[in-house]
């Protein structure tokens, strides 16, 4: 743990498992309730210590953080590689992600600003000149899950530090190392001690954290389950929740064929499955629907499955045997209720095998409940139409997708779905991390990403001057 600046090593001992072989990776100290007090005691005494820094100091300590992790970005990619089971390719790919999350809080720290505000349009307001400031919230609980430890980290940490708040950050119990890393990294660069608290742990740790008064902005990433139960124990707090989706994507006959397979085979499949936006259903019009179904599991029977640590490894090992065991039986009960293997549906541990089954209809948990592995169902569609309807019968509403060159289609699947984000010619698994990241429904509230989440992190203060 790190609270105050120090490490602390009274807590319990929990073995981080390597979910790949089993082997023990390291022991991680978890805390308590009475630890998440003296965190969050920690990050109030320092509320004044961070408000009297610059925005250029801020700023200066932020790309202090940037440079070192930089230094570092091997060792991250190997703890990543090693507790969550992703490849090293896409371990790489997650710190270069980081890295680009701390630069661009460097930056915004520098542009946090108000804005006048015009007082003469109000009747009473001879005189009178105001303008609004935007000031720190004041402590920030974030609360990371497993698939992303370090990039969720840096987008929930690097922007709260920016604005100027204190922080504490409960990491992912399956994989904590990569994210304890990072909050050390961040105190290292220099901030005041108590700016930046890290206590491991389980849900006793994330109750106690979310309850605690003095803490004003919850900002959170995971099931939609877990996620309303962080928003009631809230209560009145700022609340930033990234909860899950089940992806679409819908594919038309005008579309690039090579590309739309080429970033279906990537965007169901990448961290084995395990992203929030990674597709679960892939919608192809009737008239390609033949075509794509045989070129896509071509494409997905070459992925090469195994130890995440080689360099041509494709997809890696889920987090646990029960994440393992829930796919295979949903899998199951889907195949029972009428659909069909294409390929996959097998399993070696942990080793799920890339997985595409037909015949999915809006019944089944693989439809509608976010899946959270390598699993994918292609589902016929008539029209765009009927892409809209069924992107929309879920309780999410992260991201979707369309691929089409065809201009009235693509406005009328943009004007038509009901989610965050909505991309053309692309997979909804993509994301910049300068954009506005959250949903609707059940995917959440609030935009996640630097700018956005700098604002939600402040509060507006408004001055009023008689002249």
């Amino acid at each position: 743990m790190l609270i105050k600046g120090e490490e602390v090593f009274d807590g319990s001992l929990a073995e981080v498992i390597n979910p790949y072989d089993g082997s023990v990776i390291d022991t991680i100290v978890e805390g308590g309730p009475e630890h998440v007090d003296a965190a969050v005691s920690a990050a109030y005494n320092a509320l004044r210590p961070m408000a009297e820094l610059t925005a250029y100091e801020r700023s200066e300590l932020l790309f202090a953080a940037y440079q070192a992790l930089g230094a570092r970005a091997e060792e991250f990619a190997t703890a990543i590689c090693q507790e969550v089971g992703k490849t090293i390719r896409e371990a790489r790919g997650e710190v270069s992600r980081a890295l680009e999350v701390v630069r661009l809080s460097s930056e915004e720290a520098k542009r946090l600003c108000g804005e006048q505000l015009h007082l003469d349009g109000a009747c009473n307001s001879a005189g009178k000149i105001g303008f609004t400031l935007r000031v720190p919230a004041g402590i920030v609980a974030a609360i990371v899950p497993f698939n992303f430890p370090i990039a969720l980290t840096a987008h929930k940490l690097c922007p709260a530090l920016a604005a100027g708040n204190t922080v504490v950050l409960k990491p992912p119990p399956q994989a904590p190392l990569a994210a304890c890393m990072f909050g050390q990294l961040l105190h290292e660069a220099g901030f005041p001690a108590g700016a930046v608290n890290v206590v491991p742990g389980g849900a006793q740790v994330g109750d106690a954290l979310v309850r605690d008064e003095r803490v004003r902005v919850v900002v959170f990433a995971g099931s939609d389950r877990t996620g309303e139960i962080v928003a009631q124990a809230a209560g009145m707090k700022k609340l930033l929740l990234e909860c899950g989706s089940g992806s679409s994507v819908t594919v038309m006959p005008s579309a690039d064929m090579e590309a739309a397979v080429a970033g279906c085979v990537r965007g169901s499949y990448a961290v084995a499955g395990q992203m929030c936006i990674s597709i679960q259903k892939i919608f192809a019009q009737s008239d390609l629907y033949d075509s794509f179904l045989a070129q896509f599991v071509e494409r997905v029977k070459s992925l090469n499955v195994g130890d995440p640590r080689k360099e041509t490894t494709d997809i890696g090992p889920v987090i646990d045997e029960g994440a393992a065991a829930r796919l295979d039986s949903w899998i199951a009960e889907a195949q029972a209720q009428g659909a069909e293997l294409a390929t996959g549906g097998t399993r070696a541990g942990n080793l799920v095998a890339p997985t595409v089954l037909t015949g999915v209809t809006p019944e089944m948990k693989l439809f509608g409940d976010e899946v959270f592995g390598p699993v994918v169902s292609v589902i016929r569609i008539a029209d765009v139409a009927e892409a809209i309807a069924l992107s929309n019968t879920t309780r999410y509403g992260l991201n979707t997708g369309i691929f089409t060159n065809q201009l009235d289609e693509a406005l009328a699947f943009v004007r038509g779905v009901d989610h965050g984000s909505v991309f053309v010619n692309e997979v909804p698994a993509w994301r910049g991390d300068m954009m506005p990241y959250g949903g609707v429904k059940r995917s959440g509230i609030g935009p996640q990403c630097v700018k956005y989440a700098m604002d939600a992190m402040t509060e507006l203060k408004v001055v009023s001057i008689e002249i």
